[in-house]
């Protein structure tokens, strides 16, 4: 199981890298809002965290296991559940996306578990990434 996956800004969540193979929709509604992508030889968890019916979501990528996969794709148990279980104390990337822009933004978070919530772990950890971004500009020479 690889760590984290790689993201590439501009392309949809759901296929987060030119390489990245959708494998399976668990949830959809619109788009896809829960589902697996392979990337190299792993498996990752995909899921909007908010923002399913607006122009902007953020998303969650985990790894995961074939086991687990089997789990979220046997669908005999509350899929809610079985993705909060997979996706609690792992490294997950964290990703800002748009209707129009794809993936803008990505930040990998160790250990979401360190946060209330997914939302709250995204707001520190691209927070983070915009700080950063903003420390170069205000280096760079226009």
């Amino acid at each position: 199981m690889a760590e984290h996956i790689a993201i590439e800004q501009g392309r949809p969540p759901w296929q987060p890298a030119e390489d990245a193979e959708l494998v399976e929709v668990l949830h959809h509604y619109d788009m896809p809002l829960i589902g697996v992508v392979r990337h190299g030889t792993s498996l990752h968890l995909f899921r909007c965290i908010e923002g399913h019916t607006d122009s902007s979501q953020l998303w969650a990528y985990t790894p995961l296991s074939t086991d687990e996969f089997d789990r979220l794709r046997a669908g005999d148990s509350d899929l809610d559940a079985v993705v909060a279980e997979v996706s609690a104390r792992r490294p997950t990337v964290l990703a800002l996306a748009s209707d129009e822009q794809g993936v803008t933004l990505s930040a990998l978070v160790a250990d979401p578990s360190r946060y209330e919530t997914p939302l709250h772990a995204a707001r520190a950890a691209l927070g983070e990434a915009l700080n950063d971004v903003d420390a170069k500009l205000g280096r760079s020479v226009a």
